[in-house]
């Protein structure tokens, strides 16, 4: 029921410079593993207004709002807009960092402490927190454990520890052996895991270009060709699991404006995010965020019993469901039911939020075709995207695929052969 697409996300690397170069940071070691992270972050604005009365304060634990300036200039090389109000009880929307605190959520990067009522803007980021939001930022892809004597295999942070590693992001604690993911993440940690992360070169996600069809190289490994998914994106892209199949895309031009209703849990919150960060790493544009108030798309968690009173057309037997509308093939709006009963649980709730929400971006069939699909007709509780998934997304949102194209029209624009060189490159 849902798929990712694929865009590269460009690392933007700054020339390297000599850490002493940066004036006011007298803490700062020439011989510091952290100096030229330090050096070439400063260089870029990334620290301005967070510095303290000595220089950088490499040892001080990074508090949530810094973490969340530095994280938002890194990403959008830019300033945020100025806000009137914020999602967070404990943000004062005139206060210097409620911008910064309130981009990031919309980049579906944090959803709040404990109940998602509030930031906790002042309290301290732990490592595996920090991972959490790195693996987010950077929408960082899956990696094999990297075996950290203190990262259990099933704790909330162990694939985004995983993620990290893989992406060369973090090297462990002390002797390497350990990640200590519950220690406080401090200031020259968190300049060197930015620095890090904005220097690594993605190659493990599909690229878009205009002359050729994006796909990993595991998608060709699996003995899939260019017929096969093209198929696959014409069966999905051109149907309609319930109601009357339109033939024709149907995408969105404009930004999906997003708005939680009902009684998510905290589960529920931080896979939304996930998902979120995931879709705005892989589509580039539009983007997705949530808001607060004027939505475009409005996301449910409520009983089942409520569903009809919200979407009239609702199928009954469903414990997620969507409705979309569209003008001239260009869809405006949707609304996303999640069933919130205590009969479905976390795992299920958490496939359906992944389902639901990439449906709505225009893929609203289903098919038998792939059992690791999230399209997949049966019953699943897939949890993340497969390689195919991400490619005919990414076809969905190529600048050729126009709202109103039927199959013929993308037969013509698709008749190109897959990206060199993409892929994994493994």
């Amino acid at each position: 029921m849902a798929g990712l697409a694929a865009v590269l996300i460009a690392a933007t690397v700054a020339s390297p410079v000599a850490a002493q170069q940066v004036d006011g940071l007298g803490d700062v070691p020439d011989d510091a593993f952290y100096s030229v992270p330090v050096a070439e972050l400063a260089q870029r604005g990334v620290f301005a207004g967070t510095l303290c009365d000595e220089g950088f304060c490499p040892g001080m634990a990074i508090d949530r709002k810094t973490m969340a300036v530095w994280v938002v200039r890194l990403l959008d090389e830019k300033e945020p807009t100025a806000v009137t109000q914020t999602r967070f009880a404990d943000i004062d929307a005139d206060s210097f960092y409620a911008p910064f605190v309130e981009r990031m959520a919309e980049l579906g990067v944090t959803t709040g402490c404990g109940d998602g009522t509030n930031f906790c803007p002042d309290r301290s980021t732990t490592r595996a927190e920090t991972a959490a939001f790195l693996s987010r930022a950077y929408d960082l892809p899956e990696g094999p454990d990297p075996d950290f004597s203190d990262v259990p295999a099933d704790a909330w942070y162990a694939a985004n520890v995983a993620k990290l590693a893989a992406s060369g992001i973090t090297k462990g604690c002390g002797d390497g052996t350990g990640f200590c993911p519950g220690r406080t993440t401090s200031r020259a940690e968190m300049a060197t895991f930015l620095h890090r992360a904005e220097a690594r070169n993605p190659t493990d996600q599909p690229r878009q270009l205009g002359d050729c069809i994006a796909t990993p190289t595991s998608v060709s490994a699996a003995g899939l060709d260019r017929t096969e998914i093209l198929d696959y994106f014409l069966e999905i892209a051109l149907g309609v699991e319930f109601g009357s199949s339109h033939q024709v895309i149907v995408k969105w031009e404009t930004d999906l404006e997003i708005q939680v209703h009902g009684e998510p849990t905290t589960e529920d919150r931080d896979t939304l995010g996930q998902v979120i960060a995931e879709l705005n790493g892989i589509i580039g544009s539009p983007r997705l965020r949530l808001v607060q108030s004027s939505p475009n798309v409005d996301i449910h968690f409520v009983p089942i019993s409520q569903f009809q009173s919200i979407v009239p057309n609702y199928v009954t037997g469903n414990w997620g469901y969507f409705s979309m509308w569209w003008s001239s093939f260009v869809i405006l709006g949707a609304n996303i039911l999640i069933a919130s009963d205590s009969t479905v649980g976390q795992e299920a709730r958490s496939h359906l939020i992944r389902e639901e929400l990439t449906q709505v971006l225009g893929l609203a069939n289903d098919s038998y075709a792939y059992a690791d699909s999230i399209f997949y007709q049966a019953w699943t509780e897939t949890a993340e995207y497969s390689d195919i998934d991400r490619t005919i997304i990414g076809i969905l949102y190529r600048d050729d695929v126009a709202p109103g194209m039927d199959r013929a029209d993308l037969q013509k624009v698709l008749n190109l052969p897959f990206c060199p060189s993409a892929g994994t490159g493994e």
